[in-house]
């Protein structure tokens, strides 16, 4: 999961053209965060979640507007790293860095649904 600032990658998200990490990397701003204990259907049905660190952070955040938090599951290899979930809409985005830590609070009933 990452902060990305859509107008230095590909601008808004296009689901034709922004398939894989290296679409969107350019806007990366700070460092890509792990996810441990990620989990699909202990919430629900389909429901994606994180089961053990409910509120990453992203510490000393600086540099362009955050303007979106995007999944993706990591191969190693930003070409075959698959985008999960986009989410451009939220509240506190776009967030404008000022050298402290961004916290990331998910809905208690997961973070998003397949």
């Amino acid at each position: 999961m990452f902060l990305n600032d859509n107008g230095a990658a590909s601008g808004a998200p296009d689901a034709a053209a922004d398939d894989f990490y290296d679409d969107t990397s350019a806007g990366l701003i700070g460092s890509a965060y792990t996810l441990a204990n990620k989990d699909i259907g202990g919430a629900g049905v389909g429901v994606f979640d994180n089961t053990v660190n409910p509120a990453p952070a992203f510490t000393a955040v600086s540099g362009a507007t955050v303007e979106a938090l995007i999944f993706y599951k990591d191969t190693g290899t930003p070409g075959t790293s698959n985008l999960i979930c986009w989410f451009d809409t939220a509240t506190g985005l776009p967030l404008t860095p000022n050298g402290g830590d961004v916290n990331v609070t998910f809905n208690g009933s997961g973070i998003f649904k397949i």
